[in-house]
């Protein structure tokens, strides 16, 4: 097998055989889903019941490698997070702004 990167198209070029491509391809397909997972995004998570500036703590205890920041006018916090990060923001968001049932509150 050869290979070589051309950088002005931007490309690996591999001379192989079928089933060596298949096996390159194979690999630099789990390689981008790898980089694309860990790429951060910026995410907005609106807030219902609960106080922006407490849900920034919280969150930045419990992911300090996230970027937040507060968008007062929409009462929302915005992410600068990996994808998994946000589902785990979401999450606890879900799970934070659940109302309590009335039985519940009757006890």
């Amino acid at each position: 097998m050869n290979y070589r990167y051309d950088p002005n198209e931007k490309q690996l070029i591999v001379f192989a055989t079928p089933e060596q491509h298949e096996k390159v391809k194979a690999t630099l397909e789990k390689l981008n889903a790898g980089v694309a997972a860990s790429l951060a995004s910026p995410g907005e998570v609106r807030l219902k019941n609960l106080e922006r500036s407490t849900a920034m703590e919280l969150f930045k205890q419990i992911l300090p490698r996230v970027r937040f920041s507060s968008d007062e006018k929409q009462n929302a916090i915005v992410a600068i997070a990996t994808a998994e990060d946000h589902a785990v923001i979401r999450s606890l968001l879900d799970q934070l702004e659940e109302k309590p049932e009335e039985e519940d509150l009757k006890t």
